[in-house]
């Protein structure tokens, strides 16, 4: 979705020493992500994959650290949602 990528990259522009935080992606997912960060004017290294973490304690103790969490139209993050309501993470 081509907007809402628009919407993180104003979003990191805009607030400074913010990342975006996304699950892990394939090689190619990860570069072309980060690729097109650069061409928005944000910083390759602000894109950061989380990878997947078999058990559940570490998933949540990883979520903790997160100052806020956006979920996004038409693609929900379903269970990260709840995970994330559930910690109290702003949203």
């Amino acid at each position: 979705m081509p907007e809402t990528f628009a919407v993180w990259m104003r979003l990191l522009r805009e607030v400074e020493d913010s990342v975006l935080w996304l699950s892990g992606m394939n090689a190619p997912a990860r570069d072309n992500l980060k690729s097109e960060a650069t061409k928005c004017g944000v910083g390759a290294d602000r894109i950061v994959f989380a990878q997947f973490l078999p058990d559940p304690a570490d998933h949540l103790a990883r979520l903790r650290v997160a100052d806020l969490f956006l979920d996004t139209l038409p693609h929900n993050a379903h269970t990260t949602t709840t995970d994330a309501l559930w910690l109290a993470c702003p949203s």
